[in-house]
């Protein structure tokens, strides 16, 4: 998830590019449902449930730091983990749902090659995250205030971030005073507006986007 989601090559490319194709030729090729005449999923789930388990994954290793390293960081990771870690899962949903979005009736799998999808959803994990949301949301003129709100906040918390005294408080913060504290409490309203916003779209407002989001990332 980490190769797919996060990385970028350092020098020569072409390890890495192999690298990502490779893997993404495992979960289209051994996903049989995908290319089944009877099956009219477009949605490569294989790959969809381990995103899922990657951001479960991030949640757990949250409540592990924060046992292991007696609270020290908790605030700073506890913002991130709502907004930057949010981010990641939720654009590793919508690249999944672009096979479906992008390319509909199956076309994207008609074919009993995979080259053409592994080309795609290379691409489309190329993109960052805002880039890839902005894009998928701009079909529907539903989404559009959401995404205007998921962007202005994350916009907000890189701006928090940035300001380093800000970054120090919140790293340094003690638990106990996290909910008196008002650059928290900036940042906490900056994270749930966020939430809110991922919400709207996933879940909230009619779209392609909710139906996919039901049938196949919740169910």
């Amino acid at each position: 998830m980490l190769l797919l989601l996060e990385s970028l090559p350092v020098g020569n490319s072409s390890a890495w590019e192999a690298g990502r194709r490779n893997l993404l030729e495992r979960y289209l090729t051994e996903d049989h449902g995908l290319r089944s005449a009877r099956n009219q999923r477009s949605v490569p789930l294989f790959l969809l449930n381990d995103i899922a388990r990657y951001w479960r994954t991030m949640v757990v290793d949250f409540a592990y730091k924060q046992r292991d390293r007696e609270n020290e960081g908790y605030a700073l990771r506890n913002i991130k983990l709502g907004l930057s870690r949010k981010l990641i899962y939720a654009s590793g949903l919508l690249a999944c749902f672009s096979c479906d979005l992008k390319f509909p009736e199956k076309t994207l799998f008609r074919s009993q090659q995979s080259h053409q999808a592994i080309d795609e959803l290379n691409l489309t994990f190329k993109k960052t995250p805002l880039e890839l949301i902005a894009e998928l949301t701009a079909p529907y003129d539903a989404l559009l205030a959401p995404t205007i709100r998921l962007l202005t906040a994350y916009d907000q918390f890189l701006g928090l971030l940035s300001d380093s005294s800000q970054r120090e408080l919140l790293r340094n913060l003690p638990p106990s005073q996290i909910d008196s504290d008002p650059t928290f409490e900036a940042a906490r309203s900056i994270r749930n507006n966020f939430g809110s916003a991922i919400l709207d779209i996933f879940l909230r407002i009619e779209s392609p986007i909710q139906k996919l989001m039901i049938e196949r990332g919740v169910l």
